[in-house]
């Protein structure tokens, strides 16, 4: 999936890797290894493609000031390897992958934005924890990247977002524990799922979170009037979830988690289900949760949307709320129930 080009690992020259003095010196399109004896503060800002930053166990600290750890931001960047990094205390992202092109701009031209939105971006060994906003922020048309081996710990906000129109994203072998802790009137699971297909999610541990695991649902458009947010064209869709590890949490896997939220002071562009415009139709289709073990889970798997698999899961010590199919505002509004759904406990 990756092709790093091999610049700098066979000849030590300063040019590849960070100085001594515990300040960023990124060079583009190379291998930066930092000093793992440093903590440093500021923003690794990587602009082109083939960069590795290798942090050799360095930490990078926002002290609660900073707004970004590492910022991967460019149109058409690829192949950028992060690894090896501990990235705490940022005041809103520890990491953010985006082209930099705001959300409203070549809107409807879907093939457009992605070929200019950044693809092939690793994050590797690496642990992000006390952010402010989000620990990993995936944007919008971001596609055929990872996320392995890594520690998503005690942000305020999600662990880890998938904004819209990403896809084929892997996210593997990871811990999440104790995100969200700033849940009050918005649901921030571990891991989001926003408007985005095609995603692998296996063998990652959640434990601890506040509000959830995992919710996957379509965004209605919030806050579409502010001119910097965009129309959500797809719903959550065809993502496999597979071989992970939920602990002690209050519910494991949402699938279209928005199906029933009053959202009438969200701004919502999509057109609401009743006429006061509270709810709107959630869309998380064709997904499947096969071979996951839930343990002391208040809600396993939650399924407010349609064609759905759900095979071969364990629920161990659970309430009883194993596998729920709500009745939903859309069964409400537009006399719909969930349909499709194959259940094999």
């Amino acid at each position: 999936m990756f092709n790093l080009k091999p610049l700098c690992l066979l000849i030590f020259s300063p040019l590849c890797f960070s100085n001594d003095n515990c300040v960023f010196n990124i060079n583009q399109g190379q291998v930066n290894r930092l000093n793992k004896s440093c903590t440093y503060n500021g923003t690794a800002v990587i602009s082109q493609s083939g960069t590795v930053l290798d942090c050799n166990g360095a930490v990078i600290d926002g002290n609660g000031e900073n707004n970004i750890g590492v910022a991967v931001i460019g149109k058409g960047i690829s192949n950028v390897l992060i690894k090896n990094c501990i990235i705490r205390n940022e005041k809103s992202t520890a990491i953010r992958v985006s082209s930099g092109v705001p959300q409203n701009i070549d809107e409807n031209n879907h093939s457009l934005k992605y070929s200019y939105s950044p693809k092939k971006i690793l994050i590797e060994n690496t642990t992000t924890e006390n952010s402010g906003g989000v620990n990993i922020y995936i944007d919008n048309y971001v596609t055929d990247s990872a996320i392995i081996n890594s520690k998503i710990i005690n942000s305020k906000g999600v662990g880890v977002y998938l904004d819209y129109s990403t896809s084929h994203i892997l996210v593997k072998g990871n811990s999440f524990i104790g995100n969200g802790l700033n849940h009050q009137g918005r649901e921030l699971p571990a891991l989001a799922i926003d408007s985005s297909s095609n995603n692998k999610i296996i063998d990652n541990v959640f434990s601890q979170n506040a509000a959830g695991s995992m919710f996957l649902y379509k965004n209605c458009g919030e806050h579409y009037s502010s001119g910097k947010s965009a129309v959500r064209w797809q719903g959550s869709n065809k993502n496999l979830i597979s071989g992970n590890d939920f602990n002690d949490e209050k519910v494991g896997v949402w699938i279209a988690a928005r199906q029933s939220k009053d959202l009438s002071s969200w701004g919502c562009a999509d057109k609401s289900m009743d006429q006061n415009g509270k709810y709107f139709e959630d869309f998380a289709d064709y997904n499947y949760i096969i071979s996951n073990k839930f343990k002391s889970v208040l809600k396993g798997v939650v399924i407010e949307g349609d064609n759905n698999k759900v095979i071969n899961n364990d629920f161990i010590d659970s309430s009883g709320n194993d596998i729920v199919l709500p009745r939903t505002k859309k069964y409400e509004y537009l006399g719909l129930k969930q349909s499709g759904n194959d259940i094999v406990k």
